[in-house]
């Protein structure tokens, strides 16, 4: 008996041991397990409506952030600029129409029609700022997921387009004269 337990604890241990160990491994599990990752458009988009530019670093187009922010700093620049000459001219206007003498606007050579045709050019270039802003965001996310579309996009090395001369038959052409003459075409292939 006592020979028994030392013996039955070697054939576990080596039953054990022989179930973890194996001859070969396969291939199949490491090439299941192993997912492609996909560049994704959505989450491109989502990073540029959270910060413009963002998606263009996600997509690895880092030469295109400075051009989006000198195109947002260039409109809000001169957005920042025909708000101040709007309200210039709209106080100089409110000033001229309160028929209160004491007040005296900036722009006493102008006439009041003037004043409120300067007014509203200023106002309609500041709105058109404001609105290149807005269309540069939106821009910006447009961007940011059509490059994300594109980023997975292979394009083989086989793509061409060859344009060659061609004889056409003349038995093959509706208005095929009588004569034998061959014309001549051209013809194109692509190959992708």
């Amino acid at each position: 008996m006592k020979n028994f337990i030392p013996k039955s604890i070697t054939i576990i241990f080596l039953l054990f041991l022989a179930s973890f160990s194996f001859g070969q491994k396969s291939n199949n599990n490491i090439a299941d397990s192993v997912e492609i990752k996909k560049h994704s458009p959505r989450l491109a988009s989502y990073f540029s409506i959270a910060i413009p530019g963002m998606g263009q670093a996600y997509n690895k187009k880092y030469w295109k952030i400075p051009v989006i922010y000198a195109g947002f700093g260039t409109l809000i620049y001169f957005a920042d600029k025909n708000n101040n000459y709007y309200q210039q001219y709209k106080t100089a206007y409110n000033y001229r129409i309160d028929n209160d003498t004491t007040t005296v606007d900036s722009y006493p050579w102008a006439s009041e029609e003037s004043l409120l045709n300067q007014k509203d050019y200023w106002r309609r270039n500041r709105d058109l700022c404001y609105i290149g802003v807005f269309a540069l965001y939106i821009l910006n996310i447009i961007d940011a997921s059509v490059d994300a579309n594109f980023y997975d996009y292979d394009i083989s090395d086989d793509l061409s387009l060859r344009v060659e001369p061609m004889l056409v038959n003349p038995k093959s052409v509706i208005f095929a004269s009588s004569t034998n003459n061959y014309p001549i075409g051209i013809r194109c292939t692509i190959r992708f």
